[in-house]
C-alpha cells in the first residue's frame, strides 16, 4: 500500500468515524429517552414502528454514504434501494463491532482527550479499509458498463423502434 492509498482509506473512513462518534455520544441520550418512554407510557406498537423506520433511515444513510464515497474514490457501486439498505445494515454491524473495540474500550480503560484523538485517527483508517471491503460486495459489474458502452446509438435507436 502506498501513501496515496493510505490517504484514500483515511478520507474514506473519517466520515464513518465521525458518524460513529456522533452516534456514540447521542446513544446515551437516546437510551434514556427510550427507557423513559417505556416506563412512563408503556411500549406501544407505534414506538416499535418508529424504531424500525429510524433504523431503516440510518441504514440507508450509511449505505448511501459508503456508496458515494466508494464510487468517488475507488470504483462504482450498485445504487438500488435494497442494495443501499443491505449495504448499510452489513456495514453498520461490522463497524459497530470494530469501533467498539477500537474506540470505546480504550476510552473506558484510559479516558481523556489524547486517547480520544488517537483512537479516532486509528479508527478512521480502519473504517476506510472495512468500508471499501464491504462495498466490494455491492460492486457494479464491469461487464455491465462495457456492454452499455459498446452499443452504438444507431443500434439503440433500432431497439427502441422494435421495442426490445
Amino acid at each position: 500500500m502506498n501513501g496515496r492509498d493510505a490517504a484514500k482509506y483515511f478520507v474514506h473512513g473519517i466520515a464513518f468515524s465521525f458518524l460513529f462518534a456522533i452516534l456514540t455520544s447521542a446513544w446515551s441520550g437516546i437510551a434514556l429517552v427510550f427507557i423513559f418512554l417505556i416506563v412512563s407510557i408503556g411500549f406501544d406498537i407505534g414506538y416499535f414502528i418508529g424504531i424500525i423506520i429510524g433504523l431503516g433511515v440510518l441504514f440507508l444513510v450509511i449505505g448511501g454514504l459508503n456508496t458515494f464515497i466508494t464510487s468517488t474514490l475507488w470504483f462504482k457501486v450498485k445504487k438500488g434501494f435494497l442494495d443501499l439498505l443491505s449495504h448499510g445494515v452489513v456495514l453498520f454491524v461490522i463497524l459497530l463491532i470494530v469501533n467498539f473495540a477500537i474506540q470505546t474500550l480504550p476510552k473506558q480503560a484510559q479516558p481523556g482527550t489524547p486517547t480520544t484523538v488517537v483512537t479516532f485517527l486509528i479508527a478512521a483508517f480502519v473504517d476506510g479499509l472495512i468500508a471499501k471491503k464491504v462495498a466490494r460486495w455491492w460492486r457494479a459489474h464491469a461487464w455491465e458498463e462495457e456492454y452499455k458502452m459498446d452499443v452504438s446509438q444507431a443500434v439503440e435507436a433500432e431497439w427502441r423502434d422494435k421495442q426490445l
